[in-house]
């Protein structure tokens, strides 16, 4: 998870607007090879990350 080429796709990137899916899921990141779940799982939980803090923004406003 925290060598290239896997990281360095996030940088920059809001999972807001982007699908944050591997691309076997029809998602922009490529999953580290014989690593799908682990990858999977890794988008997933930045996806859940973002989504709580949006919504964690909007109760606030």
């Amino acid at each position: 998870m925290l060598e290239s080429p896997f990281k360095d796709q996030f940088p920059g990137k809001n999972p807001g607007d982007m699908n944050m899916k591997v691309t076997k899921d029809g998602g922009e990141i490529d999953a580290i090879t014989a690593s799908t779940i682990t990858s999977r799982a890794y988008c997933e939980a930045v996806q859940r990350a973002y989504d709580a803090l949006q919504q964690q923004k909007g109760g606030n406003q």
